[in-house]
């Protein structure tokens, strides 16, 4: 762009249709199925069986594979079994299949981190489950 040019101003229609909406609050399902594969990086494995009772920011899967965070369950309630599924790529994921209480207890086991250094601050990150939303 040459100096003292400037590009001409586009006003773009704002069309935010439910912001005069009230909020819903959507009911807990009865049932969950969370894939084990949520990012670029390596599928989890499973940390959870069929029979177990997991809470709500329990961590359900993970692996040590690079580019990889934990998998959290965002409900409480019994884990009925993993299931496998046909994935968007062509290949396979498991499901981890939780049948909910609807209590939506959350797990004990849950801190505030604490990082004093950068490797520190890098963990706590990972462990979260933080991922990017793309467009790397």
């Amino acid at each position: 762009m040459s100096q003292g040019k400037h590009l001409p101003s586009i006003l773009v229609p704002h069309h935010k249709n439910t912001s005069n909406l009230e909020t819903v609050v959507m009911p807990v399902p009865d049932v969950v199925k969370i894939c084990m594969s949520q990012s670029i990086g390596a599928p989890c494995k499973p940390l959870v069986a069929k029979g177990d009772h997991v809470k709500v920011g329990q961590r359900i899967g993970d692996t040590d594979a690079f580019v990889s965070a934990p998998i959290h369950s965002s409900v409480s309630g019994t884990v009925k079994g993993l299931e496998e599924q046909r994935s968007a790529m062509g290949g396979t994921d498991t499901l981890v299949v939780i049948e909910t209480d609807k209590k939506q207890e959350v797990y004990e086991g849950i801190t505030i981190p604490e990082a004093n250094d950068l490797p520190e601050f890098i963990k706590a990150i990972r462990a979260s489950g933080l991922v990017g939303l793309g467009g790397a």
